[in-house]
């Protein structure tokens, strides 16, 4: 199972664990189909992260304002005198797992712009093509 930004989620994934609100309300149940619609409500109900089944999301190396590794060895100098403490090391692995999701999140905002930004550049170039050809913009009987 995966913990992924809710930004990463898509459909077709299983959850692998139900999506609680913080009063322990259960608003999707363990083993649910996320849909397109479940996965754009979502964020809407506060949900920032859910658990899915397998790993269908490689958060490995994901770029973010430092990467991943420069981020994990920064972890790694502030938890250098704790590696005896149990509790410290589950710490770290909170701190290390927060900024793998951040950074992942970071890259899912940025493709989606660059997407967004693909797609408003081809409709751009669509309405040119389609305006250099008068004929194909005139009513019938006209032309």
């Amino acid at each position: 199972m995966q913990r992924i930004p809710i930004s990463l989620a898509k459909a077709g994934m299983t959850l692998a664990k139900s999506v609680e609100r913080s009063n322990g309300t259960v608003l999707l149940a363990e083993g649910t189909e996320l849909t397109d619609s479940l996965v754009t409500r979502l964020p809407d109900m506060g949900v920032d992260s859910v658990v899915v089944q397998g790993h269908p999301v490689d958060m490995e190396g994901l770029a973010g304002g430092a990467s991943p590794a420069s981020r994990m060895g920064r972890m790694d100098h502030i938890f250098r005198r704790h590696t005896q403490s149990p509790w410290m090391m589950k710490l770290k692995k909170v701190f290390v797992g927060y900024f793998t999701m951040q950074a992942a999140a970071q890259v899912a905002a940025e493709q989606a712009d660059q997407e967004a930004r693909a797609a408003a550049e081809q409709a751009k170039r669509d309405t040119r093509a389609a305006e250099a050809q008068p004929g194909l913009n005139a009513p019938e009987g006209e032309g």
